[in-house]
């Protein structure tokens, strides 16, 4: 318990010298450049709330100035990849690259090219276990006989027709 509490002190205090370094006069020329950190800002909370947080932390812990820039998923990543300018995304915290792949494979390859200033790199995934899909109530394919509830699809492939549009009664 001693070594845990040792290595906590010492963390907090690594943590505490490096921000008092980016802010006083000997480590402020860091940080000299302060064009806007700007973040692709999808329609879904999840990216939103990872958007905030890196925003945060960029601006109050590195001075940074973050704006965001809203939009969708192609539009947003094709600017990553290819727009520059002062409405250009420079950060995509949160994407389905499944929804995109192609776009996406480009954009890694040209991050590698160290000739090119397009595409992006590649830092990590925010959640690395988790699957896109369509998820439907148990009771919506079986029914639930207790609430009244009749099986609405009772087998995936009746879904196919039925994610196309609204059911009409």
């Amino acid at each position: 318990m001693e070594k845990k509490k040792a290595f906590f002190k010492k963390m907090v205090l690594l943590a505490a010298v490096t921000m008092l370094m980016m802010v006083s006069p000997w480590g402020s020329h860091v940080v000299h450049a302060k064009n806007p950190i700007i973040f692709a800002d999808f329609g879904w909370d999840s990216a939103q709330v990872h958007n905030r947080i890196a925003a945060f932390i960029i601006e109050h812990g590195l001075g940074y100035p973050v704006s965001y820039v809203q939009g969708e998923t192609i539009m947003l990543n094709t600017a990553l990849i290819e727009a520059r300018g002062s409405q250009a995304p420079n950060v995509n915290m949160e994407t389905w690259t499944e929804n995109w792949q192609d776009l996406y494979n480009k954009g890694e390859k040209l991050g590698k090219d160290p000739s090119s200033d397009k595409g992006f790199i590649r830092l990590g995934a925010n959640f690395p276990n988790s699957v896109p899909g369509f998820w439907v109530p148990t009771y919506v394919i079986k029914g639930d006989s207790a609430r009244g509830i009749k099986p609405e699809i009772p087998a995936v492939s009746d879904a196919a027709g039925r994610i196309a549009g609204p059911r009409r009664r």
